[in-house]
């Protein structure tokens, strides 16, 4: 029993594979637009830019405050931790 996976389908109903970002979900203009706004690192921006993210219909895994600049949901892995 993988406590990972269990965890992945918590978050997502498609698990771990349904959460990844590929090039065709980010959005090349936003993440200009705030890596130019906000100053944080680029690829911080391409994941922020992501249209799921953007949608509200997923949330940035990550302790990186950064992603708090462009208002992005964010959620820290240690909360994941007590599900």
């Amino acid at each position: 029993r993988d406590p990972l996976k269990n965890r992945c389908k918590s978050i997502s109903p498609g698990g771990c594979e349904s959460v990844r970002i590929t090039l065709e979900d980010v959005s090349l203009p936003v993440a200009v637009d705030y890596f130019e706004r906000y100053q944080i690192k680029f690829i911080d921006c391409l994941l922020a830019s992501s249209r799921r993210i953007q949608e509200e219909r997923a949330a940035i895994v990550s302790y990186n405050r950064d992603f708090d600049k462009p208002g992005v949901r964010r959620v820290e892995p240690r909360y994941l931790l007590v599900m």
